[in-house]
């Protein structure tokens, strides 16, 4: 397993445990919904996550080859077909305030996103 991938976890947990952190006040920069929205702190731990999200998708989309040679096409493609279909509810469930689906998609998409991760930085195929 590649090194990069401790250090991009290492800042997407930061930036997991930023969004987190409880609020003082619950004012939110944009209101997704009723109950949804980020604050300003949200903001940043979604800016860090991203610092260390964006590099690790960029790496399944080089090394897609390479999943599709060790998972076969049709469970690769498989796999990142749900996982934009799990990004997708999760607007859905955020734009509508679905508290279960939204957790659900979270979970789901979390666990398919970090197999094709997976994937992308092992070294041995």
């Amino acid at each position: 397993m590649n090194n990069k991938i401790w250090v991009y976890l290492i800042i997407v947990l930061a930036g997991v445990i930023i969004l987190c952190y409880p609020e003082q006040d619950d004012s939110m920069v944009v209101e997704l919904s009723e109950k949804h929205g980020p604050s300003r702190l949200d903001l940043l731990g979604i800016f860090i996550l991203m610092i260390g999200y964006i590099p690790m998708i960029v790496r399944v989309i080089m090394r897609y080859n390479v999943i599709v040679s060790t998972l076969g096409e049709l469970k690769s493609v498989f796999l990142i077909v749900l996982s934009i279909l799990c990004l997708i509810m999760i607007s859905v469930a955020l734009s509508f305030s679905y508290e279960v689906l939204l957790w659900v998609f979270v979970s789901v998409g979390t666990v398919l996103q970090a197999i094709l991760i997976y994937y992308a930085f092992r070294e041995k195929i």
